[in-house]
């Protein structure tokens, strides 16, 4: 069902910059500059965040889980924790 609904409101999204599109001076200079540069942009995010990922948390485990960012949260906090017990004099200690 997110499926759907995110599928739906992509959709939607697109539709809607067309109608926008028309009310710019220069629809066909400024539109595909638009949609191509977000399109970029959002694959660009992507791609950090699957690099980030990759490098926190193995790749197998990362492909077994169900939910693979909650795994990188997980290990991040993990870690954080460990170097707050092994520096008590870190300015970035956490309470735990």
């Amino acid at each position: 069902m997110a499926g759907t609904s995110l599928a739906f409101y992509a959709l939607i999204g697109f539709e809607d910059s067309a109608n926008v599109a028309e009310e710019t001076q220069d629809p066909a200079g400024s539109f595909p500059l638009a949609l191509f540069g977000g399109l970029l942009t959002a694959g660009a995010i992507y791609l950090l965040v699957t690099i980030a990922a990759s490098s926190v948390v193995p790749t197998n485990q990362l492909t077994e889980s169900d939910g693979p960012l909650l795994e990188v949260v997980k290990e991040a906090r993990r870690s954080r924790r460990a170097s707050s017990r092994r520096s008590p004099s870190s300015p970035l200690r956490t309470v735990p």
